[in-house]
């Protein structure tokens, strides 16, 4: 899973875990989400489009979390919007801006304002490595939660077994051995205790507000996203009736992954 989409679900658990008053004193800068961020601000918006104006709001996580409780906002959701459709949503994930966009809504009952991220490289020679400069614009405010319906996690997950376990064959029957190990890695992750092991969300547990059922959605989702830069899923390319097959596996894959995501950090709402 890329860093972006890692860190904006670690920030929406941890803000409801901070919102909840459960403790969050480690989680920046030491969440792993942070390790190649130099810095991780946020700002309000305002102006036209093309050429807003950035005011200061908060200089790192814990200020805004801090700033955010004082406003009365008492949730935190992950929203994931598409840009151009599917298909051209997934063979741009890897660009700068590409891959549909994905907000953090700061919410007060039923109206919420919207925070996106922009990376931007900071210093490519940072010898910690710590090459990135994240800044989290608020976009929008007032935002209408009400005509969010998301599915209920059931109907995902069993859809995303079933998608996995027909892509997994496809990339067998390629000999894509890496991408199917991949794919068979995320089933077992729906059914593992320890489904996080080893990724982004590693140290999280019951008391960031996700159950098992959750982390195993999550966990699933980190295994199974092949979707990115030089060498993903993405620069394959097949002719004819198989590469409609791998078309529209590879689309379900992805739409499936971004709703997987979502219903995953948002179940720490029912903590």
């Amino acid at each position: 899973m890329q860093a972006p989409i890692a860190q904006a679900v670690a920030l929406t658990l941890a803000g409801n875990r901070f919102l909840r008053g459960g403790d969050v004193g480690a989680f920046w800068p030491e969440a792993s989400v942070f390790r190649y961020c130099k810095r991780v601000a946020f700002v309000t918006l305002s102006g036209p489009d093309p050429a807003p104006v950035a005011e200061p709001y908060a200089d790192h996580p814990l200020a805004w979390l801090k700033k955010i409780q004082a406003e009365g906002v008492s949730a935190l959701r992950l929203l994931y919007v598409p840009s151009h459709g599917t298909q051209r949503d997934r063979e741009t994930v890897g660009l700068a801006g590409g891959g549909g966009r994905r907000f953090v809504a700061t919410a007060s009952g039923e109206r919420a304002d919207l925070w996106e991220a922009r990376w931007a490289v900071s210093d490519r020679k940072d010898p910690a490595q710590k090459i990135w400069a994240v800044t989290y614009g608020r976009v929008a405010t007032g935002f209408d939660l009400t005509e969010e319906t998301p599915r209920e996690a059931p109907a995902v997950r069993a859809e995303l077994a079933a998608t996995l376990a027909e892509i997994a064959k496809f990339a067998d029957a390629q000999q894509l051995d890496n991408f199917a190990e991949s794919f068979r890695t995320a089933m077992e992750r729906l059914a593992s205790p320890t489904p996080l092991a080893g990724g982004w969300f590693e140290t999280l547990d019951d008391k960031d507000g996700l159950g098992l059922p959750a982390r195993q959605l999550l966990g699933a989702a980190e295994a199974a996203w092949v979707f990115g830069a030089m060498g993903s899923w993405n620069d394959l390319g097949f002719q004819g009736e198989i590469g409609e097959t791998y078309d529209d596996l590879s689309n379900r894959l992805f739409a499936l992954l971004n709703e997987v995501t979502v219903v995953a950090a948002n179940a720490s709402l029912k903590a």
